[in-house]
């Protein structure tokens, strides 16, 4: 999954579309035909899904959880394209969409949460003693 590039497997489907369409009539009238076609704009439709999977925000945790759902028993580093599909990534879409958003707000949170760390770390504070009792921030 790692080494996917995604606009590759969009080409690759795009391109096998087109080859299937170019098949003769006598051909195209054949169940397996028709399934298959509607198999490969299945994946066609459900790129953008998968493209969204590619994310930075999704994290270890997020993808246990995404695993999990799917019903996939295996680690991440052998996760494949194919292992998704065969599992029904494409039929949970709201699912898997509702994990995307939650990482991707988490993410956020960690970008604000180390501005406002950076913010803080370079601040330097001058303390003044008010009425010879207590330390005050200057300015």
């Amino acid at each position: 999954w790692s080494a996917a590039v995604m606009r590759k497997v969009r080409r690759a489907l795009d391109d096998l579309l087109a080859e299937m369409r170019s098949l003769p009539n006598r051909i195209r009238q054949y169940d397996a035909y028709n399934n298959l076609h509607d198999q490969v704009k299945g994946y066609i439709s459900g790129h953008s899904l998968l493209s969204e999977l590619k994310t930075e925000a999704l994290k270890e945790r997020h993808w246990k959880l995404i695993l999990q759902r799917l019903g996939i028993k295996i680690t991440f580093t052998e996760l494949t394209i194919g292992v998704l599909w065969d599992h029904g990534v494409l039929n949970r879409k709201k699912e898997i969409g509702e994990i995307l958003t939650v990482a991707q707000g988490e993410m956020a949170l960690e970008v604000f949460l180390g501005q406002v760390r950076d913010r803080w770390m370079k601040q330097e504070l001058e303390l003044v003693l008010f009425q010879n009792r207590v330390r005050l921030i200057r300015g």
